[in-house]
């Protein structure tokens, strides 16, 4: 029988669980949950259902291992799983610190201790993470601008482009407040209430979330400012005292 979305992840967490323990066997060390599907936000047969695997070395090099657990459960959205190793995750705070921040903080596990319970990242390494993706980004929505395309287009940067900021934003919010918004859309409240000039990028979540028409024109209006301030977010985590940070 083919699979099919569940109506709540933890219908198939359990058979999950199973089944990469018949193929992994003492080579599982841990199973976590994390994405929409490990809160509030699962939405049926449109949410993935995303998994950590924490497992030992050697399974790390093997992942062909579990590609028949990839094709059963790909028809309930299961997505490929994430794959890592203990050694992969204590060698990558210094590379990864931002992607290992926003999974220490939204794992639920399902087998195993939480190997991010007690993450910590080095300041300066966050901040020159923050400072090269944030710098991406500014050259990435100036070329979208640039190509055009009316209203419309900006309406899908709108839909499509604020969400990859989420977790960038978060991380920044824990670099300079040292607190990490839990859901991470409130760092742009956060970062505010710091300080932080983010007005036009909160009012283009809110048309994202509200769905509503802006005013012709409002729109372009409004990504330009956000360029003014990621600009400057760019150019102050250039500054020294932008690694004062905190730790997880």
């Amino acid at each position: 029988m083919r699979l099919k979305p569940p109506h709540r992840p933890e219908e198939i967490t359990g058979a999950l669980v199973e089944d990469l323990r018949a193929l992994l066997g003492p080579d599982l060390i841990g199973v976590g949950l994390f994405g929409s599907a490990a809160g509030p936000r699962y939405r049926k047969g449109v949410s993935d259902i995303n998994l950590m695997l924490l497992v030992s070395e050697a399974a790390g090099l093997r992942p062909s291992t579990l590609i028949p657990f990839c094709r059963k459960w790909a028809p309930a959205r299961v997505a490929t799983p994430l794959l890592l190793t203990p050694d992969y995750l204590a060698t990558s705070r210094d590379v990864f610190p931002v992607e290992l921040l926003a999974l220490a903080h939204g794992l639920k596990m399902l087998q195993g201790p939480n190997p991010l319970a007690n993450l910590t990242v080095d300041p300066g390494h966050l901040r020159l993470q923050l400072e090269r993706e944030l710098k991406g980004k500014l050259i990435a929505l100036r070329t979208r601008i640039m190509a055009g395309g009316g209203e419309p287009a900006l309406t899908a940067l709108t839909r499509e482009a604020l969400p990859a900021f989420g977790a960038l934003l978060a991380a920044l919010c824990h670099l300079l407040a040292g607190e990490y918004p839990q859901p991470a859309h409130l760092a742009l409240e956060r970062l505010a209430e710091h300080g932080v000039k983010v007005q036009a990028f909160r009012e283009l979540d809110q048309l994202r979330h509200s769905q509503a028409q802006a005013p012709e024109g409002r729109l372009l209006a409004l990504w330009e400012q956000a360029l003014a301030e990621l600009a400057a977010i760019c150019h102050d985590l250039d500054q020294p005292h932008a690694s004062q940070g905190a730790n997880a």
